[in-house]
């Protein structure tokens, strides 16, 4: 019974060594790391102005320091901060259509702040990564 038992654990043992051996890596494509973290490679500028009638001004440039991806529906977040510090309004707007690796465009986009804005914030939201 016990050589029985030691064949057991012989025959697990070549079994599980078996498995490691079966392991497969597969090969990472630096553009693709790139493309899944718009976050990383986009940096935004801009310059906010509220003029007349509550208009809100944004001109401001975005630069892909990817080599390697490029970036489609960038999106920017606005927001409205009252005399509290509360934000008053919170609005997203597409800023480019596509953006190429080792690229800065500018934009320009106008919307409405609140009546109380005192203070305005804009920060990159999202974008897709293209293939």
């Amino acid at each position: 019974m016990k050589k029985l038992s030691y064949f057991f654990v012989l025959i697990l043992l070549a079994a599980a060594c078996n498995n490691d051996n079966q392991v497969q890596y597969k090969k990472v494509n630096p553009a693709d790391v790139d493309r899944l973290s718009p976050r990383t490679y986009l940096h935004l500028t801009c310059n906010t102005f509220v003029g007349n009638q509550n208009k809100l001004v944004i001109d401001g440039s975005i630069q892909n320091s990817s080599a390697l991806a490029k970036y489609k529906n960038v999106i920017i977040q606005i927001f409205c901060i009252d005399s509290s510090g509360q934000i008053a309004k919170r609005e997203q707007l597409p800023a480019l259509d596509l953006i190429h690796p080792n690229e800065t465009q500018s934009f320009k986009l106008i919307t409405l702040a609140t009546s109380n804005t005192k203070k305005v914030e804009v920060k990159l939201f999202d974008a897709t990564g293209v293939k």
